[in-house]
């Protein structure tokens, strides 16, 4: 398997999994002992080479599927309600804000491979609020991948 990219432009698709109540400040994660068994140097190094025909295939629209649990979803629609108000009220608050969207701990998977301790929020500034104010959920998002 070739070391791949991550593009926003790969299209995802987002399931919440089983409720659970901690939120990003909450999660302390001891992980000293962690080991990922199913990574190899060709999927998950920065030692191998970029496999762009995998990613920027022509013919074909690559699938990543994100999974966020519904309490760190709502976790995150929480977040933008403080930061550019309640969702589709057209300037219901900030037109902009200077602070970042909060970062949720995602499971992320492509073609059965799985990258752990990834971090997901929503992505943008003016482009970001104006999505959200005007009711529109086609919302960016960034994701932070340890060790990649």
């Amino acid at each position: 398997m070739k070391k791949i990219l991550l593009p926003i432009i790969l299209l995802a698709s987002f399931m919440a999994c089983e409720q659970e109540h901690a939120t990003t400040s909450e999660i302390v994660i001891d992980d000293t002992d962690f080991e990922a068994t199913d990574w190899t140097t060709d999927s998950h190094s920065n030692d191998a080479a970029p496999n762009f025909e995998e990613v920027f295939e022509d013919n074909a629209v690559k699938r990543l599927d994100l999974v966020i649990t519904a309490d760190r979803w709502e976790a995150m629609l929480d977040d933008m309600t403080s930061l550019y108000g309640t969702f589709g009220t057209g300037r219901g608050g900030n037109s902009f804000s200077d602070e970042n969207p909060i970062f949720v701990p995602a499971e992320v998977f492509y073609e059965g491979t799985q990258w752990y301790k990834v971090g997901v929020r929503f992505k943008g500034n003016s482009s970001l609020a104006s999505t959200w104010n005007s009711g529109n959920m086609k919302l960016s998002f960034k994701l932070d991948i340890a060790g990649i």
